[in-house]
């Protein structure tokens, strides 16, 4: 018998002996809810099989495939939606063998176990309990300075100096040591020679410029390579988040978190003016979609105020590969996949009153979605790796 049928084996015994566990969790639970607790059927049944259900989760998470991974809620709900399909298999199948081929009733219940068995245990070892950690890369040079701040900038002549000019100010009076990056991402108005303004007056910026617009995602990758920083934050150019909301991050960053993100969905958030109804709809609605197929537990993966350790910034951007808007879902699902701690905080928000939307509504969509359907696939295909 070789190692890997050895480890099959073993997987499948342990498998089913957490299933019988459950079965008599299920039975004794359902004779204690009716006979003593005197619960009606239907609910004690119900009762009885989330508890088995649960026991089995567990069970199988801890014990039969060891896994590690702290994203609880989105296993479980796989866990739970196989074994309803497990369920309706059995039926469907017991039905099948008995009255379409009129097969003794045990017998085809027998029959009918080893199949349904088969698919619980199948599905459960290789997508609910897959291991999809992704490994991290070897460290970069330490940094050199204490904070860098990063800004992508397209077409920002009317934000981009006092943005950048606020930014030096604040950092000057809280840091000894930062810089500023800005990357002109084949802006056609005058950002750029704005930038070349800048950058003589003063020192501690810095410019990067695309001879063509790659996309916010690339600019901000580029950025961060750039960066020396202990701490590395990027902004968006519109100053919606004023920069002194890094105040309210560093506590947080490289003690108990390596990234923290701003939200415009916390209830603690000020929003000072509001987007359009409609950009808001699609936010919400776009984060739904990301929370179910990608990320746990974050509320706000667009807002555009982010602050990353020196390790985890060069670490994410390193393996990121989304050059558009959906850099930043890529970068937070990297982050939960290779085990960053992503702390999400309140920030004050403003929408811009004289940046002009490039909202697409139908291509903004389509593009989006084209991100997170490639995302995905990278994960499950070890492209990141």
């Amino acid at each position: 018998m070789t190692g890997l049928t050895k480890q099959f084996s073993l997987l499948a015994t342990k498998y089913m002996l957490v299933g019988a566990t459950s079965a008599i969790i299920d039975i004794g639970l359902l004779a204690v809810l009716v006979e003593y607790a005197h619960i009606p059927l239907m609910p004690a049944a119900t009762l009885s099989f989330l508890v088995a259900v649960g026991n089995g989760f567990l069970l199988n998470k801890r014990w039969t495939f060891r896994d590690r991974s702290k994203r609880l809620a989105r296993q479980y709900t796989k866990f739970f939606l196989t074994g309803l399909v497990g369920l309706a298999l059995n039926v469907s199948l017991l039905a099948l063998f008995v009255y379409g081929f009129n097969l003794w009733y045990l017998l085809a219940k027998i029959f009918v176990t080893g199949i349904v068995f088969f698919w619980n245990f199948t599905i459960n070892r290789f997508w609910t309990f897959r291991d999809y950690t992704i490994p991290r890369p070897e460290r970069t040079a330490p940094p050199t300075k204490e904070v860098s701040v990063v800004i992508p900038a397209y077409n920002e002549e009317r934000e981009i100096s006092p943005v950048v000019m606020s930014a030096v100010r604040y950092l000057r009076e809280r840091w000894a040591n930062a810089e500023i990056i800005v990357v002109d991402d084949g802006s056609t108005d005058t950002t750029a020679e704005q930038l070349r303004s800048l950058i003589l007056t003063y020192p501690m910026v810095r410019a990067i410029t695309h001879d063509q617009n790659r996309g916010k995602g690339a600019s901000v990758r580029d950025g961060v390579h750039a960066t020396r920083g202990a701490l590395i934050l990027f902004m968006d150019a519109d100053g919606s988040t004023p920069i002194e909301s890094f105040d309210a991050f560093v506590p947080y960053l490289g003690k108990t978190a390596d990234i923290v993100i701003g939200s415009r969905y916390l209830k603690e958030s000020s929003i000072i003016r509001k987007q359009p109804w409609c950009r808001v709809l699609l936010g919400r609605i776009g984060n739904l979609i990301i929370q179910l197929v990608l990320l746990e537990n974050i509320k706000d993966t667009q807002c555009g105020f982010k602050a990353f350790t020196h390790e985890s910034a060069h670490a994410l951007f390193r393996k990121s590969a989304i050059n558009r808007w959906g850099f930043d879902t890529e970068i937070l699902t990297l982050a939960q996949y290779m085990g960053y701690t992503i702390k999400e905080i309140p920030i004050q928000w403003h929408d811009s009153v004289t940046r002009k939307s490039r909202l697409r509504p139908i291509k903004d969509a389509h593009r989006t979605l084209r991100d997170l359907i490639c995302i995905k696939y990278n994960i499950l295909a070890k492209r990141y790796h």
